[in-house]
């Protein structure tokens, strides 16, 4: 249609192009009207906004419809058409007056209820502010009512707050007193450990001076019964080489000699070598209880050596 239109429009062997143009306009209106309708959504409680805007489109169009149908019944004379043509535009023409009007009835009814559209949507903003605040209103009514209490439990944690708070300041002064006294004794106990540590390494010293001293002692002592050891040996080496003798002799005398006086040398002479062989004993015995103090001693010194 439009490209039938544009083609009415350029033509110039058409005669009265206008008229022709407004008959096709008319027919494209009447298409655009039926594929809106077309298009609307069945039981649609809303308005179409597409179809307001078509109306409105409309209805302005139509307005203007008047300029050419006041000049219908002069052209009808001048065309001496007859009063029957006349009267067949002048109901066509009442009737296009009339839809005009029931158009423009139409958008102002539209109008007044798009305006009640209006005011029912800021009505219903307005509605959900309102509730929104009575909402708020609400909780804070509830917070209001639940205030008392809160003050309450408020009031008592300041009190254990303050209770704690002295608690917590004896507590720190017991803990500050406790360790000065403990720093105390701790100093007392350190001066006198370390006094008697003092005393204990005087002694420890004198013992070792002792034990030094002992050591030597005994070091003397152990040369001396070396010696005794060994002049011992060699007298009862030679004590018994004499005894040997003295029983050879004995033995040679015996055939010439009175026998009595050779009984009497040879029980000397046994009597000797008993003596030797007791003090031999003795000796023994000295210097093995000697081995048993120097054993001792030097324990004693393995001892005061390694502390």
């Amino acid at each position: 249609m439009r490209i039938g239109l544009r083609d009415t429009l350029a033509d110039n062997t058409i005669q009265f192009p206008a008229v022709r143009a407004l008959g096709q306009a008319i027919d494209w209106s009447a298409a655009t009207i039926a594929d809106a309708l077309a298009r609307r959504t069945p039981h649609r409680d809303s308005a179409d906004q597409s179809a307001l805007d078509l109306l409105i489109a409309l209805d302005d169009v139509l307005d203007r419809v008047s300029d050419l149908t006041d000049r219908l019944p002069a052209l009808a004379s001048a065309a001496m058409s007859g009063g029957e043509v006349a009267e067949i535009l002048a109901r066509r023409t009442d009737a296009l007056s009339a839809r005009t009007a029931e158009l423009a009835t139409a958008r102002a009814d539209f109008a007044r209820v798009a305006d009640t559209e209006a005011e029912l949507a800021a009505a219903g903003a307005e509605y959900e502010q309102i509730e929104v605040r009575i909402t708020e209103l609400n909780r804070l009514r509830a917070l209001a009512a639940e205030l008392p209490a809160l003050r309450e439990q408020q009031r008592a944690l300041l009190g254990k707050e303050a209770d704690l708070i002295v608690a917590t300041d004896e507590l720190e002064r017991d803990m500050a007193s406790t360790s000065t006294r403990v720093l105390t004794l701790a100093q007392d106990q350190q001066t006198r450990l370390s006094s008697h540590l003092t005393a204990l390494l005087a002694q420890i010293q004198a013992v070792e001076i002792g034990n030094a001293a002992t050591a030597n002692h005994c070091a003397q002592a152990r040369a001396r019964a070396q010696t005794l050891r060994d002049d011992h040996a060699a007298r009862v080496a030679e004590l018994s080489i004499h005894a040997d003798i003295s029983k050879q002799l004995l033995d040679q005398l015996s055939g010439v000699a009175d026998t009595s006086a050779l009984e009497r040398v040879e029980t000397l002479v046994t009597e000797a070598a008993d003596l030797l062989r007791r003090v031999d004993s003795g000796l023994g015995t000295a210097l093995r209880r000697y081995d048993e103090l120097r054993t001792r001693d030097h324990q004693v010194l393995t001892w005061g050596g390694r502390d």
